[in-house]
């Protein structure tokens, strides 16, 4: 998948307030070729969530998105990614 060091991943709920409530956390550290879930929590009862990835020097690329709970929707860079939605205030990435 990559250098972890050359991109991010954002977890983003759908439109609402800007001081929206997520966790993720800030550091895993994993080995190269390992699996990893990051874990994004929300607790305010918004639908929409979306998972980004933004490699140095570049635009926002989504992965996936989820307007309601079991439904997931590929983006334009899902592969090498998975993600379930069971829970209205989870959406947990696997990379």
């Amino acid at each position: 998948m990559g250098n972890w060091a050359l991109y991010l991943a954002l977890c983003l709920l759908g439109a609402g307030p800007t001081d929206a409530e997520i966790y993720q956390v800030r550091f895993l550290p994993a080995e190269a070729g390992q699996d990893v879930t990051l874990e994004c929590k929300q607790n305010l009862g918004y639908s929409a969530m979306y998972w980004y990835r933004q490699d140095t020097g570049q635009g926002l690329k989504l992965i996936y998105y989820s307007t309601v709970e079991k439904d997931i929707q590929r983006g334009d860079l899902s592969e090498g990614y998975s993600v379930s939605r069971e829970k209205k205030e989870l959406f947990p990435l696997t990379v």
